[in-house]
């Protein structure tokens, strides 16, 4: 048994003192530190904030690495970059490439999923997040837009065990029908965006299934007073809905605004980070298509947004300098909220007995300290 002493113990509604977590793979309790049995291995933070283990339900790559690389070394790869971050969790998101070789890429996935322990010393990747090739050419954003296809639901059936969620356009001829196939005959998610759907076709994709919106603002219909669009459908429904939380990607006076609408529950920070994460300025790729890398952000040649290079911890540091929101909130944004958004709230996302135990450990600038996976120290600064 081992037992994280000394720190600020980030819940999902306060942060506890002077209490320690017991643990050995799941969390076995948290108890007065007095309480701490003396056999047990004591992991002091002095001081620092302890919280679930990061989820990120949307991350293509980091540390010069791709998803569609489609190698379990570039999978490994970043699994051990993004648990530096406080990631212990993730899903590996596809872009829009043709169905054959996306398949291929599954197909790896699917080997590694779940993996933890020797010789897996980074986050866990829980499953994969496609996003295209299902989209609206209008608002492609950086994928291909000679791959985007017609739906297809014998894939989705075909990798409905490894696949959690799916970015779907509901505008798209049959997207209605597509949407309800997938939420009634598949355990698979689906969200909305790269779309051009107005407000109406946005509550009715919710109705038919739709439970979360990819990115909310970037690549779908924006708020008009006469045209509402996506984006009020995701504020004004009970929808799940990511946000990009890099003062880039979306101005950081919308981070308490958009929080205000969801509440504490439906709110989830994503990174969408490509494979230029954590790694020097310059020419990367995302797909197929040439990304330029300056301090801030990642864009095609012609000044697109191409995912970013934004990381979890600042996404949460981020969101906490520009609201009024406390911590716990926003901290279960990047945790407990993506976990539900799942369906996996039952063992990741949370401080409390019987959860994987997944943890890190943060200085009061979001910096990682230690980085915790299924018991096991997998990064310590």
């Amino acid at each position: 048994m081992k037992a994280i002493c000394g720190g600020r113990l980030v819940m999902h509604d306060r942060i506890e003192e002077g209490k320690a977590i017991l643990f050995e793979d799941k969390i076995i309790g948290i108890v007065p530190e007095s309480e701490v049995p003396a056999e047990a291995e004591r992991i002091e933070v002095n001081g620092a904030l302890v919280t679930p283990g990061l989820f990120d339900v949307h991350i293509h790559g980091s540390g010069g690495c791709d998803t569609m690389d489609g190698s379990e070394e570039a999978l490994r790869t970043i699994a051990s970059t993004v648990v530096k971050n406080g990631v212990t969790r993730f899903l590996a998101t596809s872009v829009t490439l043709p169905l054959d070789r996306t398949a291929k890429v599954f197909d790896l996935v699917r080997t590694v999923v779940g993996k933890s322990g020797e010789g897996w010393d980074g986050a866990v990747i829980e499953g994969i997040n496609m996003e295209g090739p299902f989209i609206h050419p209008a608002y492609k954003g950086a994928h291909e837009e000679n791959y985007i296809a017609d739906f297809d639901f014998d894939f989705m059936k075909q990798y409905s065990d490894v696949i959690r969620v799916v970015t779907v356009a509901p505008d798209k001829e049959g997207g209605m029908e597509f949407i309800r196939k997938v939420t009634t005959e598949t355990p698979i998610k689906v969200s909305i965006g790269h779309t051009a759907a107005t407000y109406e076709q946005a509550m009715e994709a919710i109705e038919n299934g739709a439970t979360q919106v990819t990115h909310l603002y970037n690549a779908m219909t924006p708020m008009h007073h006469r045209k509402p669009g996506v984006v009020t459908a995701a504020l004004r429904s009970n929808v799940y809905t990511e946000m990009i939380c890099d003062t880039i990607h979306v101005h950081p006076a919308m981070f308490q605004f958009v929080m205000d609408c969801k509440g504490k529950d439906k709110f989830v920070l994503i990174t969408d980070c490509m494979r230029a994460g954590g790694m020097p300025q310059g020419e990367y790729t995302l797909g197929e298509l040439k990304v330029v890398v300056d301090e801030t952000s990642a864009r095609l040649m012609d000044g697109t947004l191409a995912g970013s290079i934004l990381t979890l911890n600042k996404a949460i540091d981020n969101v906490h300098k520009n609201t009024n929101k406390p911590l716990w909130e926003i901290v279960s944004a990047a945790s407990l909220n993506p976990a539900r958004a799942m369906g996996m709230q039952d063992r990741i996302g949370s401080l409390r007995a019987g959860c994987n135990a997944d943890f890190a450990v943060f200085d009061d600038d979001f910096n990682t300290q230690m980085t915790i996976v299924d018991g096991r120290v997998v990064y310590k600064k």
